[in-house]
């Protein structure tokens, strides 16, 4: 969307590297997380989720 709309095009390399770089933190993020919580990966994903949108809300306040 953002390419399209700005008339600049991404190349290949950068954004498959950092698209690769995000999934694998993320990916260590919940397993990190399932094994201090003793849950699944799929339970762990989501309680990592849950746990970072009350974070930045309470960083960022309720009117940010």
């Amino acid at each position: 969307m953002v390419q399209d709309r700005q008339g600049y095009f991404w190349k290949e390399v950068p954004v498959t590297t950092g698209w690769r770089r995000c999934m694998k933190e993320a990916f260590e993020d919940v397993v990190r997380y399932s094994e201090t919580h003793n849950v699944n990966n799929r339970i762990a994903a989501y309680m990592l989720a849950i746990d970072r949108v009350g974070l930045y809300h309470r960083q960022r306040g309720i009117y940010a």
